[in-house]
């Protein structure tokens, strides 16, 4: 059943005019959607029969991100890397988390049968919903969990500055 004929029987009117000028979105429709179930299925590796996961869309580094009324913070899972490999580069209104994750396994490629976990490099860019202290910032590891604490410039807040004579 096409598109036009299921929004007719919901809407109970025919708008197959409508749908003329979207053939050629249905078109990239279909092809998005199929490349969503290859990226989320298994894919067998012609060269050993080994399940492996699509990961050309997997270098994106998920990350949780909240805050309070103070900070932003990051926190993602960055288990079997170096922290050495790890580099986060702060501006006052994005950050740049870059890394890799080096396979330490001494089983040859041929002797898997079921491969999901995703070696390489990752990297995570994020323009941030307020302008940060970039000197106060930190970020911590542990058991796997990077953390990472970034203060927001308070811009409400007010001093007083006194002139004192340059003489």
């Amino acid at each position: 059943m096409g598109k036009s004929k299921i929004w007719n029987k919901i809407l109970g009117s025919k708008i197959e005019e409508d749908f003329e000028e979207w053939e050629d979105f249905d078109e990239y429709e279909d092809s998005h959607e199929q490349n969503e179930y290859e990226t989320d299925a298994l894919s067998e590796q012609e060269d050993n029969g080994a399940y492996e996961l699509n990961r050309d869309l997997y270098h994106e580094l998920p990350v949780d991100i909240y805050q309070d009324e103070n900070n932003i913070y990051i926190e993602a899972f960055i288990p079997a890397v170096d922290l050495d490999d790890i580099d986060i580069q702060l501006a006052r209104d994005m950050i740049h988390i870059h890394g890799e994750r080096v396979r330490r396994s001494s089983a040859p490629e041929d002797k898997y049968f079921y491969k999901e976990l995703y070696w390489g490099s990752f990297e995570r860019k994020i323009i941030l919903p307020e302008e940060i202290d970039i000197d106060s910032a930190s970020a911590t590891e542990k058991g796997g969990l990077l953390q990472i604490v970034l203060p927001k410039i308070n811009k409400s807040k007010k001093t007083k500055l006194k002139v004192r004579s340059s003489k």
